[in-house]
């Protein structure tokens, strides 16, 4: 691992789609992302850019995926083999690892108890600094709707070592890396799937959400403030996956 980021913080955020070509063409014009295609051998690897900044990364949807697009994320550990055993015995499931990507680190997917997706990775380069507030057009945040709060507690804490607290203005459930924010969560409304939800820095949220409908988006939740942070909205893109959008309040 690197000497930037903290075991237990996220690190990568990637999108698996039915037709990679109109995801490319969506979220370029909505967040200003270019593209570089990486060869898998397999399939077609892209890794979305902000400038020469890598981001994340976009790819066809494989037959050990969900059938559905969706967005998802990478979460620093240690030891993936070590955090995915812990996974298993607390409760989750380990759907697809650990396995190494050659020159880019080792990974594992994992479901919570409650069905939510997520990756636990080791990165084989150097990863980037921290920081408070990433630029427009960078991930910013992570979210965790969950049908079963105390249960998801319990076992992130069990398998990344998050412990609870509160966020900004003691608005919203989050999960701390010592005193540092991982994540906010909150208990789902009956029904709905537990899913992991990631968070796109933009300039002005309210035009942010006006360009991605017109581009084919649906707005799943509208603009809401976070109390001490900012405002967000979430959208499903053209072909279904969900994405949150935030903007920052000045100072933050």
């Amino acid at each position: 691992m690197g000497t930037g980021y903290t075991p237990g913080m996220f690190v990568w955020r990637e999108l698996a789609t039915h037709d990679t070509a109109a995801a490319k063409a969506f979220y370029g014009t909505l967040f200003g992302w270019s593209t570089q295609a990486v060869d898998m051998g397999a399939f077609e690897y892209t890794l979305l850019l902000v400038g020469e900044r890598q981001v994340g990364g976009l790819m066809p949807i494989l037959p050990e995926m969900p059938p559905h697009a969706h967005w998802s994320s990478y979460v620093s550990v240690e030891d993936v083999d070590a955090a995915a055993a812990r996974a298993s015995a607390a409760g989750g499931q380990v759907v697809h690892g650990p396995h190494d990507i050659a020159g880019v680190g080792r990974i594992a997917t994992t479901l919570d108890p409650q069905g939510a997706v997520l990756h636990l990775f080791r990165n084989a380069m150097t990863d980037p600094p921290e920081e408070r507030m990433p630029p427009v057009g960078v991930f910013v945040w992570e979210h965790l709707s969950t049908s079963d709060l105390a249960a998801a507690k319990a076992y992130y804490g069990a398998v990344l070592g998050w412990s609870g607290g509160r966020g900004a203005q003691n608005s919203t459930d989050v999960f701390m890396v010592g005193e540092k924010y991982a994540a906010s969560v909150n208990q789902s409304p009956a029904g709905a799937p537990s899913a992991w939800v990631t968070h796109v820095h933009v300039a002005d949220v309210e035009a942010s959400l006006a360009l991605a409908a017109s581009l084919g988006a649906k707005v799943l939740m509208p603009v809401m403030p976070v109390p001490g942070m900012g405002r967000t909205a979430v959208i499903a893109d053209p072909q279904g996956a969900a994405i949150a959008l935030f903007t920052a309040d000045q100072g933050v």
